[in-house]
């Protein structure tokens, strides 16, 4: 009798275990830009991400969308290994691949900060795994 009561606690516990799995949330934003998966179907942000080798551009980190004012901004961040408090960090890009702003580095003014704080952020796009 306990086995048959246990192999039902366990069968329920399995069913509720996947049932709530299903119902978790997409880790990464689906859309950005106006297309859909914008880390495969943005061009030069694919490009960026899964063609262009290490050494031609710093290890990427992180892709996050925001948006200032009525536009859409795009901020790539990127590792700084050398731990020099003047290496850029990143910078920021508009939907079709232009550069805007550098973040962090030896510039006089950081605009990357300025735009990123009055942004509203959206989410993230990708995330090196």
């Amino acid at each position: 009798m306990k086995s048959t009561y246990l192999k039902s606690v366990i069968g329920v516990l399995i069913l509720l275990f996947t049932s709530f799995s299903g119902c978790e949330k997409e880790k990464f934003l689906v859309s950005a830009c106006g297309v859909e998966n914008p880390d495969r179907n943005i061009p030069w942000l694919a490009d960026m991400l899964y063609n262009i080798t290490a050494v031609a551009l710093p290890e990427i980190q992180s892709v996050d969308l925001y948006k200032y004012n009525t536009k859409e901004i795009i901020r790539i961040s990127w590792k700084n290994y050398y731990q020099l408090y003047d290496a850029p960090t990143g910078s920021i890009y508009d939907c079709d691949g232009n550069y805007l702003y550098m973040c962090g580095g030896s510039q006089p003014v950081d605009s990357c900060s300025i735009v990123i704080n009055k942004s509203q952020y959206i989410g993230r796009i990708w995330e090196k795994e």
